[in-house]
């Protein structure tokens, strides 16, 4: 039988710079939770592949947090059953050992590295870190003159809509998914906070196959910015968190105060917000939130409207152009360190870490 596998992005590029849910990614008791140190090319999502490989082929249940600055690496593995979690520890999303020992353990990359081939490249080092960050500060500053944009649309479409049917949309709903539930009030219930969806420089990405994996019913709230999706979902989430139901929350990706998907795994229903992936699969509830608007006050706003959208859009695109730019900048970086890095050593190191995962794995079948 084949492990079942999910992906998500821990951290995003967003309106408010990088934004971190890292700490969502292992329990605070976890079995093991592994920081891994080090500069960019020193191996360090290899590393993590090669264990969740490993483990994904004895058949645990895994996470694959994919890092929003490249879509094609990891910055952590969990395998679910086992509680343990790999993570890449480095800046932008810094992680330090919050219960050194007993649960965090850091792998130091630098252990591997030949200084003497790296410290003649200081300067040109420094350079090209300074030119990345300032290219993902740029991408930022995009995504916060995006959100501004977004904001204006959503007076436009605020301004249209009837909320009451809303409300008595978001009651009938919540009376249905929650119907049969018992409440379980011995006990309180942490949300745990992710992104499905991230600017990236290969794109705006989304990883809602995987998430959905185990989904039967999904409720799709499609409508434009400002119709009410997003506090429809908060309502949800408050009445699940109140009777005891644990959530996936993931945030809109491009301000992280908003939520974009609610999953409730217990419940095996999804509610999501864009219908950008296939749902021929799963039993499928659709609202149009566009049947809550009032046509002659779209109509008014109908040129701000349109222009709104087409300077979203090239905010979006111009983000997403300086995060390849900063992308290929990370690429020079990596080249100094790969080449001047010990990975036969790195290669024991994993090994010596895969059997102690499995050693717990072990102890916790007793």
């Amino acid at each position: 039988m084949a492990a079942k596998i999910r992906r998500f992005f821990a951290g995003g590029n967003t309106s408010e710079g990088f934004y971190s849910f890292y700490h969502y990614m292992v329990k605070p008791d976890a079995t093991r939770f592994f920081i891994i140190k080090g500069g960019s090319g020193t191996g360090k999502s290899t590393f993590m592949r090669y264990i969740g490989k490993e483990m994904a082929s004895r058949g645990y249940e895994l996470e694959y947090h994919h890092c929003s600055s490249d879509f094609n690496s990891i910055d952590g593995v969990v395998i679910k059953d086992l509680d343990i979690g790999l993570v890449d520890g480095t800046a932008p999303h810094t992680i330090d050992p919050k219960t050194p020992g007993a649960v965090d353990e850091i792998i130091n990359m630098g252990e591997y590295w030949n200084e003497e081939g790296i410290i003649p490249h200081k300067e040109e080092i420094m350079k090209i870190s300074k030119s990345k960050k300032n290219f993902f500060n740029l991408a930022y500053s995009s995504l916060s003159e995006a959100k501004i944009i977004n904001y204006e649309l959503e007076f436009y479409i605020t301004e249209s809509m009837d909320f009451a049917p809303i409300n008595k949309l978001t009651n009938d709903i919540i009376g249905e998914v929650f119907a049969d539930v018992e409440p379980d009030y011995k006990k309180t219930v942490k949300p745990r906070h992710l992104f499905a969806r991230a600017f990236t420089p290969q794109g705006q990405v989304n990883m809602l196959d995987s998430i959905l994996v185990d989904a039967k019913k999904v409720y799709l709230l499609k409508g434009e910015p400002g119709s009410g999706k997003s506090t429809v979902l908060s309502n949800v989430l408050e009445m699940a968190t109140r009777l005891g139901i644990y959530t996936e929350v993931y945030h809109c990706p491009l301000d992280p105060s908003k939520l974009d998907t609610l999953v409730l795994p217990s419940l095996q229903v999804t509610f999501i917000t864009k219908d950008d992936i296939d749902l021929n699969n799963f039993e499928v509830k659709r609202f149009e939130f566009e049947e809550f608007s009032k046509k002659n006050v779209v109509d008014f706003y109908a040129q701000e409207i349109n222009e709104c959208k087409e300077r979203y859009a090239a905010a979006c695109n111009r983000a997403i152009m300086f995060t390849q730019k900063a992308m290929a900048e990370h690429s020079k970086l990596e080249e100094f360190y790969v080449r001047n890095m010990n990975f036969d050593q790195i290669n024991v190191k994993k090994e010596e870490i895969l059997q102690r995962i499995l050693k717990y794995a072990q102890e916790l079948k007793k």
